[in-house]
């Protein structure tokens, strides 16, 4: 099963809200620390467990259901 990138990073407090979070992916500041790759849909869906940075001090391992 995935989960979407924003409902997680909403639940766990790392954004404030889902504004913020559109906010952040369309200036780029969301990333998979593993492959690099930078998030730029705002429906992210997380298929495999994975680390994330948000900003520059925010990460988080989101392990999908």
């Amino acid at each position: 099963l995935a989960a979407v990138l924003v409902d997680v990073l909403v639940a766990q407090k790392l954004v404030k809200s889902k504004t913020e979070y559109r906010r952040l992916v369309g200036e780029g500041a969301i990333k998979n620390v593993e492959t690099g790759e930078r998030i730029n849909d705002p429906l992210h869906l997380v298929k495999e467990a994975a680390v994330y940075r948000i900003g520059s001090n925010r990460f988080i391992r989101v392990l999908p259901e």
